[in-house]
């Protein structure tokens, strides 16, 4: 028996990342022209020490269980990095309480993206950040050994190329990607408007014609006959909060929680505005909960409305969740 909602997470090896740089004798960050698997001696084993070329698998068909793209904005709390705000293009998230341009934000709340409101040399600035889980396989047989993921972190034009790819070979291939054999490959490429300036930039490419493709994927999903490129893999959960989500509503809020987790659709004008006035409604009533047992009927009323809300809300709500969670943890604040 599994705890309902219990989300899987891709198993990953703990060595390090695999990137297209390294940093040099001076400690600077430095450009190359291949992968760095300088950590991963059964990689160089199968590709040499410095490979332009990786063979990959995805281990499940959900983008978001393996792949992460999005601007965040790291600080520095004492010799520790902390994670100030991240945003999507579209909203940001402010994980601690900041000043940007002369407004204040509050930690958990979500805004408007402000990176477009900023000059592109302002150290407020968020920077791309992406990086994606894989099995990498044996060039010769296309299996891979190593039980745990890769994971591969680069740039922003990598990301597009990538990304762009796996929609496509998900939108032709049925939605399914993990039986699928992948080429990755770098080269540097020089910058539009600077000569002076080039950089690393990543392909992905399906191995195999689509109805080669297209006939491996069917007998992946009959169950019959499966070649060496199907990876068998678990059935992943949807990306939801883990700590929020229940299967069961929790006990009876009190009267004054009650009231501040309900909205009123007569306060909202539009949809959009709803969700809005909803997250933080919510968020509140997370921040300023008076003990675990309403915190738990909370996290089961969120759970239930869940789909009206965006990803990043649900990010935010999980880690107010988590830090009342925490807090109650070290002293039961009484319900009033």
């Amino acid at each position: 028996m599994i705890l309902k909602g219990f989300r899987y997470r891709v198993p990953t090896d703990p060595r390090g990342d695999i990137s297209s740089g390294r940093k040099n004798e001076k400690g600077l960050p430095e450009k190359l022209p291949y992968f760095n698997v300088e950590d991963f001696p059964e990689v160089k084993e199968m590709y040499g020490d410095k490979p332009t070329e990786i063979v990959l698998f995805f281990p499940t068909d959900n983008l978001n269980d393996f792949l992460s793209y999005r601007h965040e904005k790291w600080g520095a709390k004492g010799d520790k990095a902390v994670l100030i705000r991240y945003c999507d293009n579209e909203e940001c998230i402010h994980r601690i309480a900041e000043e940007v341009g002369g407004i204040k934000y509050e930690a958990g709340e979500i805004s408007e993206c402000i990176c477009d409101a900023l000059p592109e040399n302002d150290p407020k600035l968020c920077q791309a950040r992406f990086w994606f889980k894989a099995y990498i396989a044996n060039p010769k047989t296309l299996r891979p050994n190593n039980p745990l993921t890769y994971r591969f972190h680069s740039s922003r034009n990598s990301a597009e190329h990538v990304i762009s790819m796996l929609r496509s070979m998900k939108d032709l291939n049925m939605g399914v990607l993990r039986n699928i054999p992948f080429r990755l490959t770098v080269k540097i490429v020089q910058d539009q408007f600077e000569a002076k300036k080039n950089f690393p930039v990543w392909d992905l490419i399906p191995i195999g014609m689509l109805d080669e493709i297209r006939e491996s994927t069917e007998r992946f999903i009959e169950g019959k006959g499966l070649s060496a490129k199907a990876l068998p893999s678990p059935k992943v959960e949807d990306s939801s909060p883990r700590e929020v989500q229940e299967t069961k509503p929790g006990p009876k809020l009190p009267t004054p929680v009650l009231n501040q987790v309900q909205h009123s659709q007569a306060e909202v004008d539009d949809k959009e505005n709803q969700r809005r006035h909803d997250y933080k409604k919510y968020l509140t009533a997370l921040q300023e909960c008076p003990s675990t047992k309403y915190l738990t009927a909370i996290g089961a009323i969120i759970n239930q409305i869940k789909d009206q809300f965006t990803p990043m809300d649900l990010e935010g709500l999980r880690e107010a969740y988590n830090l009342r969670r925490q807090e109650l943890n070290v002293k039961e604040i009484p319900a009033k």
